[in-house]
């Protein structure tokens, strides 16, 4: 069987496949060290979160080492450059500063940092997430490698990091706790921010979405059950409902960091 039928076989519990399939991710560092030393240049993706980008690069990389998928994401509009500052950061199209770290991207200043009502989340300005230049990429992936490979379509940071993101984590996750009306209108931009990027790469042919947001640290959950059955649950459970509403055939996935086994069955 070949990379995709043998994923699809283990995803869906039809059987077994003729071996464990793979698939991993490899850091800027990674990229480029295995980049020379397969001498293989890194086919770059831009992404709208920096971060992604690193995700959905290097797929050539990828399957000459054994990878049965492929990613592709939502890219940037066509001429998109971010904006370069003195102090060696990026300003990604939402307004976040980002900075370099030892292998990913830092926020270090989020455009909601005082952010108090919700007429302020309104006012901001959100990228358009339809920009079709922002799919060129993903378009080409999916014809080379669509029907070989599975090919994941990468919305991570769905809804609550990107929304924290913008705000900041202390502050984002003091006003969830005190139910500041901001938070959820925050959460319902981010959440059809993703929606759109979600539902456009499965009408262009991905085998499965990945999404994905932590809500776990190392021994329990960063929130309560509770409060993410009330604010997360329901919205989680939307997401998923749109991409299948293009594509019921749809792998969908779901990517948490940390301890979050009280949740597991609301996910189920």
């Amino acid at each position: 069987m070949n990379s995709r039928e043998r994923v699809l076989k283990a995803l869906r519990r039809d059987g077994l496949p003729d071996r464990v399939p793979l698939q991993f991710d490899l850091s800027r560092p990674l990229l480029e060290a295995f980049s020379q030393k397969l001498d293989i240049p890194i086919g770059w993706q831009p992404n709208y979160y920096e971060d992604l980008k690193y995700r959905t690069s290097g797929n050539e990389i990828r399957v000459a080492m054994g990878s049965d998928c492929v990613l592709v994401g939502g890219g940037v509009p066509a001429g998109f450059e971010p904006q370069q500052t003195d102090d060696g950061c990026i300003v990604n199209e939402f307004g976040m500063k980002m900075k370099m770290g030892i292998g990913w991207y830092d926020v270090v200043e989020g455009p909601l940092e005082k952010v108090s009502s919700v007429q302020e989340v309104l006012d901001l300005p959100f990228p358009d997430p339809t920009d079709e230049a922002r799919f060129d990429d993903a378009r080409r992936y999916i014809e080379k490698y669509r029907g070989e490979y599975f090919v994941i379509g990468d919305v991570e940071l769905t809804m609550f990091e990107m929304a924290w993101h913008m705000v900041g984590l202390q502050k984002f996750m003091t006003d969830m706790a005190m139910g500041e009306p901001y938070v959820e209108s925050l959460l319902d931009r981010t959440m059809g921010w993703s929606i759109a990027i979600g539902r456009r790469l499965v009408e262009l042919g991905v085998d499965g979405i990945w999404t994905g947001d932590d809500f776990g640290a190392q021994n329990g959950m960063m929130i309560s059950p509770d409060m993410w059955r009330r604010i997360f649950k329901p919205r989680f459970a939307e997401v998923f409902r749109q991409f299948r509403a293009v594509n019921p055939d749809v792998v969908v996935m779901y990517h948490c960091d940390g301890a979050i086994a009280p949740i597991l069955d609301d996910l189920i």
